[in-house]
């Protein structure tokens, strides 16, 4: 498979958590009683599969091929993506800080929710630069040599950082939130 197609059908799991979040945010808005446990599950997979898998794949592998392919850094595509990935991580502390374990008052889920659905609005609009314009040049200039190397590079990072059947635990995660909330 090629490293374009893995980050793609990433992104689609994504995108459907992102619908997940948007979801629950609108329950929290209108007083609807969201368990604490179905909270922590997004966050989990935000920080667990969109930013440690996934966004560790582009970080590490995928933008630096890039780069060294020509493709601009500072002031280019690749900056506006890694700026994102940063802004999409400060949303999710401000979900994880709105959290108490102790419960939730009406004040910090409706903190959660705002920073939920902005992050949702800031990834789809990230995948879609991605799949829409840095994707279709990663297509232009990777030769397939390099297209295996960075999918060698990936499935290196799934092992080693992220771990044997972390995918499938995330795709639970991610199919138990869709049942309840979609």
């Amino acid at each position: 498979m090629r490293p374009v197609e893995i980050l793609m059908e990433e992104h689609e799991l994504v995108l459907r958590m992102l619908d997940v979040m948007r979801s629950v945010s609108a329950k929290l808005r209108t007083g609807v009683d969201v368990p604490d446990s179905d909270l922590l599950k997004i966050l989990e997979f935000i920080r667990g599969f969109a930013d440690g898998c996934h966004h560790s794949k582009e970080e590490k592998v995928f933008f630096p091929a890039l780069e060294s392919a020509g493709i601009q850094k500072e002031g280019g595509p690749i900056g506006v993506m890694l700026k994102e990935h940063e802004t999409g991580r400060k949303m999710a502390m401000i979900m994880s800080d709105s959290f108490s374990s102790s419960g939730q008052s009406g004040g910090l889920r409706l903190r959660f929710a705002d920073a939920a659905e902005k992050y949702a609005d800031l990834l789809e609009h990230h995948i879609e630069k991605e799949n829409g314009v840095l994707f279709v040049m990663a297509g232009k200039i990777f030769s397939l040599e390099q297209q295996r190397k960075i999918t060698d590079d990936f499935i290196k990072i799934e092992i080693e950082e992220a771990g044997i059947g972390v995918h499938e635990k995330y795709h639970g995660i991610l199919l138990d939130l869709m049942h309840s909330y979609l």
